[in-house]
């Protein structure tokens, strides 16, 4: 599954994850990258019951939790993806993803200064996040 995602084949990769899934259907990281493929296809529905059954899986895990929250961060329902990146910092407080994109949910929403502070804390946690300062100045000529 994942050599066809390096090639671009999302279909194909969304096969094989189901296939390995078969087989075993605790893998969280076939589970978890089955359901991004479904969100990248479209399949709202299915990535949303591969991510639940991930956290099922993997309760000590903040990625299923991040993965919920990039999905409806994707639908522009910013209200719920905040809630979602909300159970992912209460397991993993420093996880940097999961700071950023709450924090540009924020900033959607006009908490401008939820925004600021949950964006410098990813930032300091890993300033290689993509386009990090830029996000930072966006939310803070809001405030």
């Amino acid at each position: 599954g994942f050599e066809a995602l390096r090639h671009g084949n999302i279909r194909a990769a969304t096969m094989h994850f189901s296939d390995a899934l078969d087989w075993d259907p605790t893998q969280v990281e076939a589970r978890l990258a089955r359901g991004r493929c479904r969100r990248d296809l479209g399949d709202t529905a299915g990535a949303m019951s591969d991510f639940l059954l991930s956290q099922d899986y993997a309760a000590h895990s903040p990625e299923p939790h991040v993965e919920m929250g990039d999905l409806f961060f994707a639908r522009k329902d910013y209200g719920r993806a905040i809630g979602h990146y909300d159970d992912a910092l209460q397991i993993q407080p420093e996880h940097a993803m999961a700071l950023c994109r709450r924090g540009i949910s924020h900033h959607h929403i006009r908490r401008h200064s939820q925004a600021v502070e949950d964006l410098k804390q990813a930032a300091r946690i890993d300033p290689n996040i993509p386009n990090i300062a830029r996000y930072i100045r966006m939310a803070s000529t809001r405030r």
